[in-house]
């Protein structure tokens, strides 16, 4: 028998109710009925998918209190969302509660000018412009680390190494400390041959130091990125120089690495990005014609705030993103007279005057607009659409609506 008579053979004609062939026979009512499952899952996918895109694209302008609990934030505090808990700092110490306002721990210490640092495993505070240095983990303070020289600036790897700039007249150093604050490097810079240094950055492996420094010796204001390497790809390379770019009138005032192996430099005429676990190259360049209002970013996106003029003359705040490839996510008018931005750890982005307040997705959606009685100090995602508002004398959880 052929393979055509074998087909024919194994295939029966359709009689009454019943489908029959090769295998298995199934009453008609049991294939329409399964036809209706499947029909009410395509529904039901499709609604779960339309909730999901309006959910995307819907602006708040309510929200529902579901706790409130008194604090004693003020104006002369900051505010980071650490490890599910809120951190405090200011001038006369740092506190550490949960939510509820609760005290976990606290630490006393007097700085003029604290400044912080963070990742996701420790907090530091410096006093810049003085010789203090402040170690956090979840569980308190680690180390005090006394510098004898001011601070400019510092910066701390996951594994609890602090990078520290040192400056005092002409000289600069930078200075490695491990988490328990033993020194484990140190150096001068040379500013006669690369420039003055104004940031640093710290790898997460505490393995690469990014440093930018402005140099004026040409008769104009240059900037060279330098890229040091303490691991074994930078023991051949001399005092660990691995990699150096020099940009022509641009000041260079921000740095960071970001998203594993790549860096990023906000000029004031261009932001690269750098890419490269061992030796750092130039991977994306986004030249800007406008002059930069405001700068922000996390490890997965940056923006940045300016002013542009349209055909009619008239001057409007546009905020724009991009991803660390150097992808724009969008551009957008924004109507908010803001003092501050903030990218937040969920990608969304955080306008703010203080009372008034305006949220944006990554896609560029406006997703929550309010004006409050009361002065607005923090707004800290949890979750969903799920918030912490950290204001005046109370923080409150919140879920807009």
């Amino acid at each position: 028998m052929n393979k055509w008579n074998e087909i024919k053979e194994n295939t029966k004609e359709v009689s009454g109710n019943v489908i029959s062939g090769i295998g298995e026979k199934l009453p008609v009512e049991q294939l329409s009925k399964r036809k209706r499952e499947i029909v009410l899952v395509l529904i039901v996918l499709a609604i779960l998918a339309v909730g999901l895109v309006v959910s995307k694209f819907k602006t708040y302008d309510e929200f529902t209190v579901q706790s409130t609990s008194t604090s004693t934030t003020s104006g002369e505090s900051d505010y980071i969302g650490f490890k599910d808990n809120l951190f405090r700092y200011s001038s006369d110490g740092a506190f550490y509660t949960d939510y509820d306002g609760d005290l976990i721990w606290s630490e006393a210490f007097e700085m003029t000018n604290p400044t912080v640092d963070y990742n996701d495993s420790y907090i530091l505070v410096y006093d810049q412009g003085g010789n203090t240095i402040e170690l956090f983990n979840i569980s308190g303070l680690q180390k005090t680390i006394q510098t004898t020289l001011p601070l400019a600036d510092a910066a701390i790897a996951e594994n609890g190494v602090v990078a520290a700039l040192m400056q005092e007249g002409d000289s600069s150093y930078i200075n490695l400390y491990d988490s328990k604050g033993t020194t484990l490097a140190s150096g001068e810079l040379h500013t006669e041959n690369s420039g003055y240094p104004v940031a640093i950055a710290l790898s997460d492996d505490a393995e690469k130091l990014m440093v930018s420094m402005i140099n004026m010796n040409s008769g104009s204001v240059d900037t060279n990125i330098n890229f040091y390497n303490f691991g074994s790809e930078g023991q051949d390379a001399i005092d660990n120089l691995v990699a150096s770019f020099t940009y022509s009138n641009m000041v260079v005032p921000e740095i960071d690495f970001v998203d594993g192996d790549k860096a990023i430099a906000f000029g004031d005429t261009e932001i690269v990005i750098y890419s490269g676990a061992s030796t750092p190259k130039v991977s994306s360049e986004i030249y800007l014609d406008t002059e930069l209002k405001s700068i922000f970013h996390n490890d997965t996106y940056f923006g940045y705030i300016t002013a542009e003029t349209n055909e009619k003359g008239e001057t409007s705040n546009v905020i724009t993103t991009y991803n660390m490839s150097g992808h724009k996510k969008f551009d957008r008018e924004i109507d908010l007279s803001y003092t501050d931005v903030e990218m937040l750890e969920n990608n969304e982005i955080l306008l703010t005057n203080g009372q008034d307040v305006e949220l944006y997705t990554s896609y560029g959606i406006k997703k929550f607009e309010y004006s409050f009685d009361d002065y607005l100090y923090s707004m800290i995602p949890i979750g969903g659409n799920n918030y912490i508002f950290v204001m005046n004398g109370q923080t409150e959880s919140v879920k807009l609506k």
